[in-house]
């Protein structure tokens, strides 16, 4: 199940030694919880990506370079890198609702959001501006058509409508901070290119600051000025790339958390929840233990002789993020969760177990951690939202999605290089005097 999204772990995982310690502990008759690292969860394109950065094996990987990695450091977060290349501001809101984009956010602490460069570059694509443009001699040569200028401001306005929905379905799922960058200058300002790129992408912009006011706990971290006068520093532009250089991630990395010191925010701390109550005893007579950790439901049942001796149960569930590292790269974590008894218990017969989880879906995979690695529970059996298996052995388990099927992805556009997109910004010369011009007539 190899996905085009990685997620990286730095914080360790609750791990099978630390549920026997704790079982081994006096019993505790009441919810309990455990402290545990939070999650970045970054969304964008391939900025967020870290495209062409060295440790991206051909730009099949996220980087570990890139900016929402150098934030995950200065908050002790793990990172879910769910950058893809290519993706305009539709593309990414079409794809917020996939399970395991879902999951993520809403086991976040803190959320990065850049996207808006792809929605102008597919532009100018749509309508062979690329084209057209490298035959102009001058930048004034171009001239747009009025249906051309009008459907620039309709771009316009369809990545406000893309931002704010995007905006709003996030925080349908989480209440973590929200860093939202505006988009950077890639030309430096003694290239005929910086002027008209300023001026499309002011307006941008602007709406991207308007939507960040209109929801609570959205920053802006202001990637267009922090690179103002820096792109041959920040840009691989000698290397006929606009896309950041590692000093550039860097960068990117330092306004995202200066704007969130500003706003007098931090991540959100959001606790591994375990739960042992008075009735949670598996008995050799045969029982039922049920509980719920979050939106994660679950059953546990033993017929008469399946369990050795009276025994507490420990469910132990972990965001995602926490156990993505352990697992081989490229599989997609949908939900993780422990299952251990007292140490003197031995199981004598399977136990049944029934998970009810939103994100689950017919097709995932159900995986156990064993001494020769991870193996696939053959008895799970899922259904939407749920899944029934037995349990021979406690330990640690993992659901694992298919690969996930982007809606209506675009190609990459931000990988061509600057000749190419030189040609187009001459092309939004001609255009951003017309829009100018219409935006005066409103």
């Amino acid at each position: 199940m190899k996905g085009k999204h990685t997620t990286r772990l730095i914080a360790g995982a609750v791990g099978a030694a630390g549920l026997v310690a704790l079982l081994s502990a006096p019993t505790v008759m009441a919810a309990t919880q455990a402290p545990m690292e939070g999650t970045l969860v970054a969304l964008g394109d391939s900025i967020t990506f870290g495209y062409n950065l060295p440790d991206t094996a051909g730009n099949t990987t996220p980087s570990v370079e890139a900016f929402p990695d150098w934030m995950a450091k200065q908050y002790h977060l793990s990172v879910t890198n769910l950058g893809v290349p290519g993706w305009t501001s539709k593309d990414l809101l079409l794809n917020l609702q996939q399970p395991d984009i879902s999951s993520s956010i809403q086991h976040a602490s803190l959320i990065t959001l850049d996207i808006g460069s792809n929605d102008l570059l597919h532009f100018a694509a749509r309508y062979n501006l690329l084209q057209d443009a490298s035959t102009v001699a001058t930048t004034y040569g171009l001239q747009l058509t009025p249906s051309e200028m009008q459907s620039g401001m309709q771009l316009v306005d369809q990545f406000k409508e893309n931002l704010q929905a995007t905006l709003a379905a996030i925080r349908k799922e989480s209440q973590a901070p929200i860093i939202l960058y505006t988009l950077y200058n890639p030309f430096p300002s003694g290239s005929p290119l910086h002027q008209v790129t300023n001026q499309f992408q002011g307006m941008m912009d602007d709406i991207i600051r308007q939507e960040a006011a209109s929801f609570p706990k959205v920053v802006v971290a202001h990637a267009h000025s922090a690179f103002a006068g820096h792109q041959l520093e920040y840009v691989d532009l000698y290397l006929h790339d606009v896309h950041p250089t590692l000093q550039g991630q860097e960068v990117l990395a330092q306004v995202g958390e200066s704007a969130l010191a500003e706003a007098h925010l931090s991540p959100l701390s959001i606790p591994v929840t375990s739960s042992v109550s008075a009735d949670a005893q598996m008995k050799p007579s045969g029982s039922v233990v049920t509980g719920q950790l979050g939106a994660l439901k679950y059953t546990v049942s033993a017929l008469a002789g399946a369990v050795s001796s009276k025994s507490e149960v420990l469910f132990v569930s972990l965001p995602p993020s926490q156990v993505q590292g352990m697992i081989p790269a490229g599989d997609r974590v949908v939900t993780s969760f422990s299952l251990n008894f007292s140490a003197n218990t031995s199981l004598k017969a399977p136990l049944s177990v029934q998970l009810q989880f939103p994100s689950l879906q017919t097709g995932d995979e159900l995986v156990q951690k064993t001494p020769g690695g991870w193996q696939s529970v053959q008895t799970a059996s899922f259904q939407p939202g749920s899944v029934k298996f037995s349990v021979s052995t406690p330990g640690e388990y993992v659901v694992l999605s298919p690969v996930i099927q982007t809606v209506s992805a675009t190609k990459p556009v931000t990988g061509v290089p600057v000749l190419p997109e030189a040609a187009m910004a001459l092309a939004f010369l001609g255009f951003g005097a017309g829009v100018l011009r219409i935006a005066r007539r409103r």
